[in-house]
């Protein structure tokens, strides 16, 4: 199968490249050329066997920008499925870029891959979509919607207004797919993202550690709920990707346990 993974670059993209090639399909990494390619070092590159590109997993990276509707157009061509993980998680201060980026951006692709033609497009978005628990700390499922005040998660709202393209998309007659993953950790994160904390804890340069909680998933659970949700989702549902419900405090022993360091 022909496949397109936004977000190719990322902790989550890179990954679900690895595992898609891995399975036998040839799939197009789109992302910037300035983007750093460590994710997807030792993936096979159709470059490298153009006789078993049709019949054997491939990578071909593929340059644009979903900011560039006319580079989306581009690369969709030809394309069957769209992974779509591409996303700007913190921008500092230029909400504009966050919305452009995830709102604009998604919308953007979603056209595209309508022109294109595309079968199916599973569209990553985050739990933080899901807004907040009403009353204290509490389960939340993917029935949940947005309820916090978008001025003080400005990415939360992002993901969540990419979700609303997504529904427009929907029941315009698009086959899209939502899942929503928690916070994911596991070999393969070359960012700073959840991978910062967890070496930090372990070289206990944590000065303080905060009440509450998270979830945490594991990046090949990840992984196989996307692949999951290509093969087995519903149109226009959106899926859970989580793991373990723990406080801060339990995470960090975690951590520090693995590590072999102790928490205090």
């Amino acid at each position: 199968m022909r496949i397109l993974v936004t977000g190719s670059t990322g902790f989550i993209g890179s990954q679900l490249c690895r595992a898609l090639v891995a399975q036998g399909h040839r799939v197009l990494a789109f992302h910037r050329a300035s983007s750093s390619l460590r994710g997807l070092e030792g993936i096979p590159g159709c470059h490298e066997q153009p006789q078993l590109a049709e019949v054997a997993g491939c990578l071909e990276h593929v340059l644009g920008d979903l900011t560039q509707p006319e580079t989306l157009s581009a690369a969709l061509r030809g394309v069957e499925v769209v992974f779509h993980t591409a996303g700007l998680v913190g921008a500092g201060n230029q909400s504009g870029r966050l919305y452009a980026v995830n709102v604009e951006g998604t919308r953007a692709l979603l056209q595209a891959a309508q022109e294109a033609g595309v079968r199916r497009v599973v569209h990553t978005s985050s739990v933080s979509a899901l807004g907040v628990p009403l009353y204290g700390p509490a389960p939340m499922d993917e029935r949940h919607t947005w309820n916090f005040p978008a001025q003080h998660w400005q990415y939360g709202y992002a993901k969540y207004l990419a979700e609303m393209e997504v529904q427009k998309a929907v029941a315009a007659g698009m086959d899209v797919v939502i899942v929503n993953p928690s916070v994911v950790i596991g070999a393969g994160d070359v960012y700073n993202g959840s991978r910062s904390i967890l070496a930090r804890a372990v070289r206990r340069q944590l000065p303080f550690v905060v009440e509450g909680g998270l979830n945490v998933v594991h990046i090949a659970d990840v992984v196989a709920g996307h692949i999951a949700a290509l093969e087995k989702g519903r149109r226009g549902e959106r899926y859970i990707l989580g793991g373990q419900n723990l406080s801060h405090p339990a995470f960090i022993q975690a951590i520090c346990a693995a590590g072999n360091v102790p928490a205090a």
